[in-house]
């Protein structure tokens, strides 16, 4: 029986976009007062907060796969859609992450590592291009052109993310949101 070795992260809470927006009501909010770090800091929130709910979403349908009858496939199809929105989530969270620590805010937090980021950041583009790349005729027929999740990572083309490196990278984007905020 196939299984997917996604690490979870459902204990990390995926609502902090409210608790920022409910700190700035009150004065002496964490985190950056000043335009255009404070729309970063509001994205890297709301964005690390959709790609925790989203890659739980992805384990929750990648189980659902794994225990129906092999002609019961969306479940799988339903998971890639998760998993190519917790990508780009991920991805865009450890941008704005930079962005906030180049400029003094989080910088306790762990980054993601330049081959993480690398890694996160091509599959990214394979995904986002793919169309492009298909219509153009640069995905040659039997290539793969949709992401596929197999037991360890997530692949496309040559391109391969592990599971273990995605939840890093996830992780890594909250404790920056704890850094700058304190937890949840």
């Amino acid at each position: 029986m196939r299984t997917f070795h996604l690490p979870p992260l459902d204990a990390l809470f995926s609502g902090n976009i409210r608790n920022v927006l409910l700190d700035g009501l009150g004065h002496g909010a964490p985190g950056p007062q000043c335009y255009p770090e404070t729309a970063i800091w509001f994205s890297l929130v709301k964005l690390t907060d959709k790609a925790i709910r989203e890659y739980e979403a992805a384990r929750v349908e990648l189980g659902a796969y794994v225990n129906s009858p092999r002609t019961h496939v969306s479940p799988y199809f339903t998971a890639a859609d998760h998993l190519e929105n917790t990508v780009g989530a991920a991805h865009r969270a450890l941008l704005h992450g930079q962005e906030l620590r180049a400029s003094g805010f989080g910088r306790a937090a762990p980054p993601a590592t330049v081959g993480q980021l690398d890694r996160l950041r091509l599959l990214r583009n394979r995904i986002e291009h793919s169309d492009q790349r298909l219509r153009s005729g640069n995905i040659k027929e039997g290539s793969a052109f949709v992401l596929s999740a197999t037991e360890r990572s997530l692949h496309f083309g040559d391109v391969r993310l592990t599971y273990r490196d995605l939840s890093s990278c996830i992780r890594k984007a909250y404790r920056q949101v704890e850094a700058i905020r304190g937890p949840s």
